[in-house]
């Protein structure tokens, strides 16, 4: 499906009530976490939250095991380094300039290692490496985080509506010029 910017509808303020009643007639209204939105840790429950306490500690650690066995093995003390490049990326996550920057510095690395060859004792090709881990590590974590959010949002009317009326949460349609007006049914 095209989506075009101007075909997107955004409202704020819809009940749970609403919400559900709606999407009976329009399948494209779905709700998204408003940007400002930062209550993840203390809305998700259950298997949500084990899946980020797992996932965050295994971002954590991995580098803490791997880069020293790594620095170790080459005699390179230098690579640890590479572990502050793992949690420093986490900070550069989210704008779209730095995933156009992520995008040119992964080619180009590509490049070079189809040329010249992996070789972990090389400052730049370990740095990359755990940028790399960092930042996919913590976007996948949160998606996934989010994703249980959102669950746990829909399935408790009294704070979807408590977010809604916040706005933290915010309700995206996909209008089409075929549609049928919803005042008209």
């Amino acid at each position: 499906m095209n989506k075009n910017k101007k075909d997107i509808k955004i409202e704020y303020g819809m009940s749970h009530s609403e919400f559900i009643e709606n999407i009976k007639y329009d399948k494209t209204l779905y709700f998204e976490l408003s940007p400002s939105f930062s209550n993840h840790k203390i809305i998700s429950k259950g298997f949500g939250k084990i899946i980020a306490i797992i996932g965050t500690f295994t971002y954590l650690i991995i580098p803490l095991i791997f880069v020293p066995i790594v620095a170790y093995m080459y005699s390179n003390w230098y690579l640890l380094f590479g572990i502050l490049f793992s949690y420093l990326s986490t900070m550069l996550e989210g704008g779209k300039i730095i995933k156009w920057i992520y995008a040119y510095c992964l080619i180009f690395f590509s490049w070079y290692w189809y040329d010249f060859g992996f070789h972990l004792n090389e400052y730049a090709n370990l740095f990359v490496l755990c940028v790399l881990w960092g930042s996919l590590t913590y976007y996948i974590l949160s998606l996934i985080e989010e994703d249980f959010v959102k669950k746990e949002i829909y399935n408790d009317s009294v704070l979807f509506n408590t977010l809604s009326n916040n706005r933290s949460i915010l309700f995206v349609s996909i209008e089409s010029k075929k549609k049928t007006n919803l005042n008209q049914l």
